[in-house]
This record gives C-alpha cells, sequence and structure tokens, in this order.
C-alpha cells in the first residue's frame, strides 16, 4: 500500500513537472510565431541602417579625401619654413602639442607671458626681444615671442 501511494505521488510530481514543461513550450511558441511576424519589420529596419551607414561611409571617405588633401598642401607649404627653425625648437613644440598645453607659444606683453601673466625678469626680455635662442616661460612652458613694434616697458 505504501509503495503504491509513493509511486502515485510520483507520478502526480511528474505529471505536473510534464504539464509545466508543455506550458512552457507553447510560450516559446508563441514567441517564436510573434517573433516571426516582425520580422520583415526589422529586416526593413535594418536594410535602412544599412543604407544609411553606407551613405555615412562614403561622406566620410570623401571628408577624409579632402583632409587628406589640405594636409598635404599644408605640408608643402610648411617644409620650407620648418627648414628655418631648428631642430631643438622643433622638438620642444612637439613635446608641448603631445603634452596638450595649447596655446604652444605667446606673447610677451608688458613685460610678462601672455599664456599664463608670469612678470619676466629684465634680462630674459632682453633675450626674448633678441630673438637670438628660443626662450621659454619658466612658469607654464611655452614659447615666448616678442611683438616687434611693441614698445615694451617694464615697471618695478
Amino acid at each position: 500500500q505504501i509503495e503504491y501511494e509513493a509511486i502515485q505521488h510520483e507520478m502526480e510530481i511528474l505529471k505536473d513537472r510534464a504539464d509545466e514543461l508543455e506550458e512552457r513550450g507553447l510560450e516559446w511558441i508563441d514567441r517564436a510565431d510573434a517573433a516571426e511576424l516582425q520580422l520583415p519589420e526589422v529586416t526593413r529596419q535594418l536594410e535602412e541602417i544599412e543604407s544609411s551607414a553606407q551613405t555615412a561611409r562614403a561622406e566620410l571617405d570623401t571628408k577624409t579625401t579632402e583632409l587628406k588633401r589640405i594636409h598635404d598642401e599644408a605640408a608643402q607649404l610648411q617644409a620650407p619654413i620648418l627648414e628655418k627653425i631648428s631642430a631643438g625648437a622643433i622638438s620642444y613644440y612637439k613635446r608641448l602639442r603631445r603634452a596638450g598645453r595649447a596655446p604652444f607659444v605667446a606673447l610677451v606683453r608688458r613685460g610678462a607671458c601672455s599664456g599664463c601673466g608670469f612678470r619676466h625678469p629684465p634680462q630674459k626680455l632682453q633675450e626674448i626681444k633678441r630673438g637670438s635662442k628660443m626662450m621659454t616661460c619658466e612658469q607654464c612652458g611655452r614659447i615666448q615671442v616678442w611683438q616687434g613694434d611693441e614698445e615694451e616697458t617694464v615697471g618695478f
């Protein structure tokens, strides 16, 4: 008797489990049917996106070609100028650019760096004014350039 009841109980559990699996299977079939109905719309949307991406790629290629042309023209214009600048100055400028400390060059105005406002001592101002070598700001590191026409007065 006990064995019979245990087997019946086990069969009920298995039947419940089979019913649960059947319901889940039907849910998955319904989901698959719904997805199949959505497939044409999703396919259409995908085709639109691919077309849009292809157009954007073509525009990007055109712009890239134009930028390369501009870059090449700029390089040709820079070449004669770069020949006149010392290798040390170019190297220093490139280090500033890599560090992202723009602007890289600052005018000297009223005895101070126009980039950070640091006031240069009179001797350094004279060296900057002479322009015989590259001078940098002690505070910000920018290359200092003397503006020729401006008459500097240094106050103490």
